[in-house]
């Protein structure tokens, strides 16, 4: 397994990055400074970045990239490579500022992770079965608890069950052993889906995740980004395929104790319409959306609309269909907010391409106060 980084400098001025590899342990070195002019790009190779760890360290574990400058001023994308299986998955960064704030108690979650054999409509080749995955890494310096759950359908309807509790050392990197923890709840021949929550006390950025589900071979890999559970006003999809074999999913989760009603919009790539979809999920239930199926079912929207073959890419939008208490301009009452996980994937079955399908709250975001004269 190989793997790479890359820094982009977006700022008109030099920037300097420190990179520390840290271990699966919590064993750091420097991997090394690098100044990268403005505008400029740099990739570099995981294993010299992390060759200085000792012994089986440098198997697992994280990066953390120093600089000062911008918030955002230096973007940080990396990436899992195995040529020989067809493996790629990408390693997620995410921001740490050593807030001085209040711990407070965050949930993150993933839903419409793979177990067991896929769905036949999908395509994959026989004898394909899933099994997920469930990376986490502590960034902070002191111990962190983490509880978790997952939820699923069985026969006899929803069921949500605790995971064992896990500890991370400081800076410490742990693969969770899902297959374990499902076999011990008589999930070993599951075939289906499953939603997983982990939830601590502390500052958002003290937890890196990485979720998602490879097949046997290791040639398929669906990664799901986890998300927070907060209310958002909507859910955004950047984008969903259905051209030269692809196809685009979406699993909902509502991680709630009360029923939510939602549209899904449909967009079509050219603004040609749009394609309306009713879900309403029960407390703790999920959905999967399958667009390609979503097609080729022929059925009419809310409108009576179809949903024409020769759409073949598009955006999507995810609201409430409850009216909230505000209102715009003109009066007309928008959509109540709703607590919603959401994840999308883009594959092809024929190339082994997945991809993760960005999917954005749509809330309240960056408020200020700024004095003299006073606005807000």
């Amino acid at each position: 397994m190989g793997g790479f980084v890359s820094l982009a400098n977006v700022t008109g001025s030099s920037i300097t990055a420190a990179i520390q590899a840290i271990g699966s342990g919590g064993t750091s070195v420097s991997a090394g400074t690098f100044t990268l002019a403005a505008h400029a790009t740099q990739m570099l190779d995981l294993d010299e970045l992390v060759g200085g760890l000792p012994g089986t360290e440098n198997q697992a574990g994280g990066l953390r990239v120093e600089y000062k400058g911008p918030m955002n001023g230096l973007m940080v994308v990396g990436g899992l490579v195995n040529l020989k299986e067809g493996y790629s998955a990408t390693m997620p960064f995410g921001p740490y500022d050593g807030s001085s704030a209040k711990p407070a108690a965050i949930t993150y979650a993933s839903a419409g992770l793979m177990a067991g054999a896929p769905e036949p409509m999908m395509n994959f080749p026989r004898g394909t079965t899933f099994q997920p995955y469930f990376v986490l890494r502590n960034t902070t310096a002191g111990a962190l608890t983490l509880s978790a759950a997952i939820n699923w359908m069985a026969s006899g309807g929803l069921v949500t069950a605790n995971l064992p509790p896990l500890t991370l050392a400081p800076f410490a990197t742990v693969q969770y052993d899902m297959k374990s923890a499902m076999a011990k709840l008589g999930l070993g021949n599951f075939n289906g889906n499953i939603n997983l929550s982990v939830s601590f006390t502390g500052h958002a950025g003290d937890l890196i995740i990485a979720t998602g589900s490879v097949d046997n071979t290791g040639t398929y890999v669906f990664e799901v980004e986890p998300e927070g559970v907060s209310p958002t006003d909507s859910k955004q999809v950047a984008y969903w395929t259905t051209a030269n074999g692809f196809d685009t999913t979406y699993s909902l989760w509502n991680p709630t104790a009360q029923a939510e009603d939602l549209t899904v919009t449909f967009y079509y790539g050219d603004g040609s319409g749009s394609y309306v979809l009713p879900v309403h999920l029960a407390p703790n239930d999920s959905t999967m959306i399958d667009v390609m199926m979503l097609i080729e079912s022929g059925q009419p929207d809310a409108n009576g609309h179809m949903f024409p073959m020769t759409e073949t890419a598009g955006s999507a939008i995810i609201r409430n269909t409850v009216a909230g208490t505000v209102k715009t301009a003109t009066g007309t009452p928008l959509p109540a907010p709703l607590t919603l996980v959401a994840a999308g994937g883009t594959f092809n079955v024929e190339t082994a391409t997945c991809g993760v399908t960005c999917i954005t709250c749509c809330g309240y975001s960056n408020p200020a106060v700024v004095p003299n004269p006073i606005y807000c």
